[in-house]
């Protein structure tokens, strides 16, 4: 499960809360590894196929509303997948009343969710200067949303982990790809004749061109 924080206006009306708990599009803070922007449609599915609770400080035992998974009459959360992002509304419970006070008087102003990436529901890329990014197609599961005092990834030690977790399995996977290419440059590697363009050994041109690309991108071997 990952935690993630946005700086996102919601307000409070009589005993109404709503507000966005993610926008598409925006990317977030630097989470340590690398910084990450959600892409339009990741919630669709999830907001339909998950039991969602509004927590304050994702405490449990702190439960302000409830969706249930599939959606029903008893529901006191409203979650949607706009072409925004992510809404949210509920009416505050009266044991909530000191967290609406502080909603009305502005000392809360970032709501946080907790969700999983479906499998093949991210993909990754890493600019010249190293800096890396993740966008996010598809959330299979929503597990909560809350009002926060302080961003999730900053303040639990858990969230850090989710994410460092998320960060080491795509560099398993670039290091995994990185290895069969390396490969696959020794393997085609040939052997060029006197006048530099292999025709003594019967390579045709388009062969050659290969060659010289992944040459050029794995120069390290040489």
């Amino acid at each position: 499960m990952e935690k993630r924080t946005y700086k996102i206006e919601f307000k409070a009306e009589d005993r109404s809360v709503k507000g966005d708990a993610a926008v598409y599009g925006s990317w977030s803070q630097d989470l340590g590894w690398f910084r990450e922007i959600i892409e339009p449609g990741a919630f669709t599915d999830a907001v339909m196929d998950s039991d969602i609770r509004a927590l304050f400080n994702h405490d449990p035992n702190r439960l302000l509303a409830r969706k249930k998974r599939g959606g029903s009459s008893q529901d006191t959360l409203t979650v949607e997948a706009t072409e925004r992002g992510l809404t949210y509304s509920f009416d505050m419970p009266s044991h909530g009343d000191d967290i609406l006070e502080m909603i009305e008087r502005g000392d809360l102003t970032q709501n946080s969710f907790a969700f999983k990436v479906a499998k093949d529901g991210d993909r990754w890329e890493t600019d010249e200067a190293g800096n890396h990014f993740r966008y996010v197609t598809k959330v299979e599961e929503l597990f909560d949303i809350s009002p926060v005092t302080y961003p999730a990834y900053t303040s639990a030690t858990i969230d850090t982990n989710a994410a460092k977790r998320s960060f080491d399995l795509y560099m398993k996977k670039e290091a995994e790809k990185e290895k069969i290419d390396t490969q696959e440059v020794k393997e085609e590697t040939p052997t060029v004749g006197e006048d530099g363009t292999g025709e003594d050994y019967g390579l045709e041109m388009e062969d050659m061109r290969r060659y010289l690309k992944l040459r050029e991108r794995y120069e390290f071997i040489y």
